[in-house]
């Protein structure tokens, strides 16, 4: 090995090291897009995953379901219908949505077992429905009123790892379909979570379409590899369309970005939205200083923003 590599690899072996002891105890929610789940990187990204519950980080997993079950109705010549990029659950198609949502967090569960990984799924959500917007009817779309913070920290400190179908219950039992996008973002802010990531697809995570702040810095590769909360809430209103209109996928990225900036107001340290299909963006977007995503943080590294322009924690 020539000298160059040698100082390259202990490079990356210090950086490893001393990001691993900064998150040790540290908690992660990863929401994971249904096309991750079912790409041939996901035995990949499981066992990054159980690397790094192994380093002593506490993970949660929220898996999302929406390809899946596009699939699954049209299979069944059922009647698909969205308002503002969100399902409208009806009476026929809740229970494939329920029947997606478990198999999807069973086929989580599996994965996890196959690394030595124990995990949970569990009904720690209570919803309410979405109710009448702009006179549509969500019907048994929901949306989260309360995370049961307490049982998760105990599962947690049991070294579990807990998996939200995206599925919520009222007091009565009722049953609610919840984005699995704003679900992760409300775990993450019920349990203080210290980084969400988004792990989608290069069509949820990517910027391209997409207008950018003046003060917005890209790299070499006109990659957005970070934006502060200001930056992100300007970026949405200058790309603002109607929900209804426009593209889909350029509103999915503004969606997620959106929620990303919510919860860094609401105290998580970090969001990133990140490519789940390339190998090993996860870990490079946690334990390297480029990072593989686009990371949206507070506004405490602001002021010398242009030093660290690719340095990426």
């Amino acid at each position: 090995m020539r000298a160059d590599e040698k100082r390259q690899e202990m490079e990356i072996i210090r950086e490893t090291l001393g990001y691993a002891h900064r998150f040790r105890s540290k908690l992660f929610v990863l929401n994971i897009d249904c096309a991750v789940i079912e790409d041939q990187f996901f035995p990949i990204l499981i066992e990054d995953i159980a690397a790094l519950q192994r380093a002593g980080i506490r993970i949660v997993l929220v898996p999302g379901t929406r390809d899946r079950l596009d699939r699954t109705l049209r299979n069944y010549s059922i009647s698909q219908e969205y308002y503002r990029g969100l399902r409208i659950t009806t009476d026929t198609s809740l229970p494939f949505v329920e029947m997606v949502a478990f198999k999807i967090a069973n086929d989580l569960m599996s994965a996890l077992v196959g690394a030595d990984v124990r995990s949970i799924i569990g009904n720690w959500v209570r919803a309410k429905g979405r109710g009448i917007i702009d006179g549509v009817d969500y019907q048994h779309t929901g949306l989260v009123e309360k995370i049961d913070a307490q049982a998760l920290y105990g599962i947690l400190e049991a070294g579990a790892i807990p998996i939200f179908p995206p599925i919520g219950w009222n007091a009565a039992g009722k049953t609610y379909n919840l984005a699995a996008e704003e679900l992760a973002y409300e775990v993450s802010v019920s349990l203080r979570a210290d980084k969400l990531l988004f792990v989608g697809t290069p069509e949820t995570s990517g910027t391209e379409g997409i207008k950018l702040p003046k003060t917005v810095i890209t790299d070499s590769q006109g990659r957005l590899n970070r934006l502060t909360v200001q930056e992100a809430r300007e970026l949405v209103k200058m790309n603002a369309q109607s929900p209804t209109d426009g593209d889909e996928a350029v509103n999915d990225v503004l969606w997620r970005l959106d929620l990303a900036r919510k919860a860094c107001e609401m105290g998580v340290n970090r969001v990133h939205l990140v490519d789940g299909l390339q190998e090993g963006v996860v870990m490079r977007e946690i334990f390297s200083n480029t990072g593989g995503g686009t990371m949206v943080h507070t506004s405490i590294f602001e002021s010398i923003r242009p030093m660290l322009s690719l340095i990426h924690i």
